[in-house]
């Protein structure tokens, strides 16, 4: 028999996607929930995982593993300055830190106590006191007193942004840069006309198509990697400080 508009393989599609449709409708209206409190009590109701997305174990570790093998897949060494923007509670960080020689590890974090909960928690006190990362914390990419960086990440951090706060980003970071700097970032890829607000925050996302963000990062040549396994279907781009 075939199927029509009033089949069981018809009624139960039309179910699903209104069921669909209801459950991101909930998911929106918490998120403009969560996005109206302060960052430190959004830190303090939901965990400091939370707050970067890391909603459970297996979430919160595998996305810092991605991050930790696509650098190493992408050339990072043990001896190389890392600059890790956008650093939380130390997703990556908790891989980087023990990998990377002493001194060579730079976290910048907005939240200082998201960065606390990290080091309280994700990693153990020994391996810190060896290793001797570094943190900053502010929210206009001020990245003193790191000299200059070779590698660097911002995984989920312009989805996050509007576009002159990740304009912002890269004049500041490219005084940073020397010949052989790699700058990885993520970013939705989609229609930039569907972007609803002003002002960067870290529970709104934004979009753009890699032409725009080219427009954005003067002084860098970009390069479209695209996927490369996040769960959230995050595309990843290289940038590199053009000489």
């Amino acid at each position: 028999m075939a199927d029509g508009p009033n089949s069981i393989a018809a009624k139960m599609g039309a179910w699903f996607s209104a069921m669909s449709l209801q459950l991101l409708s909930r998911f929106f209206e918490k998120r403009e929930t969560v996005a109206h409190l302060s960052p430190k009590d959004r830190i303090k109701k939901y965990g400091y995982r939370s707050f970067i997305g890391g909603q459970n174990p297996e979430r919160w570790y595998s996305i810092g593993r991605l991050q930790y093998f696509f650098l190493v897949s992408q050339g990072l060494d043990h001896s190389h300055s890392f600059l890790d923007l956008g650093c939380g509670a130390l997703r990556l960080g908790q891989y980087l830190i023990p990998y990377l020689d002493e001194n060579k590890y730079f976290g910048l974090e907005p939240e200082k106590l998201l960065v606390e909960c990290g080091l309280f928690h994700e990693i153990d006190e020994k391996i810190v006191a060896i290793k001797k990362p570094r943190f900053a914390h502010n929210y206009d990419f001020n990245v003193e007193p790191l000299h200059e960086f070779d590698y660097a990440m911002a995984n989920s951090i312009f989805t996050h942004m509007t576009q002159s706060d990740i304009t912002r980003c890269f004049q500041r970071l490219l005084d940073k840069t020397n010949q052989n700097t790699k700058f990885f970032f993520t970013f939705f890829e989609g229609d930039s006309s569907t972007n609803q607000w002003v002002e960067s925050h870290a529970n709104r996302g934004w979009h753009y198509s890699f032409e725009e963000l080219e427009s954005f990062a003067h002084g860098w040549n970009l390069k479209y990697i695209g996927d490369w396994g996040h769960p959230n279907d995050q595309k990843i781009v290289e940038a590199n400080p053009i000489n």
